[in-house]
């Protein structure tokens, strides 16, 4: 888990998230559940992948609403320009980081 700086473009202002990188794996125990869901990426492994433009991210709904963007649009991590891929509605591992202090999980 880390925290990276994240906004929807270069002229908004930037917010404090935190950020989880995952493998084909996870999670070993329970299930990340996020919407939407495409049968062509059942796996929220499969669903950040490139798709010859962008990487993806799974974020909560409280980040969509901060930074005013829906499904599908991009947003940068850093300098980093990445899809919105899906909303996370469940994280089985989140009790044991625990959101910290006022960021956002993605």
């Amino acid at each position: 888990m880390m925290r990276v700086m994240v906004r929807s473009s270069y002229d908004k202002p930037a917010l404090l998230a935190e950020a989880k990188a995952i493998d084909s794996v996870y999670p070993l125990i329970g299930n990340l559940d996020y919407q939407p869901r495409d049968a062509s990426r059942p796996t929220p492994y499969s669903a950040l992948g490139y798709d010859g433009n962008l990487d993806g991210v799974l974020v909560e709904a409280g980040l969509l609403n901060r930074l005013e963007v829906e499904v599908g649009d991009p947003i940068y991590l850093g300098d980093l320009q990445v899809q919105i891929r899906g909303i996370i509605s469940a994280e089985p591992d989140i009790g044991i980081h625990g959101p910290l202090g006022e960021a956002s999980p993605l």
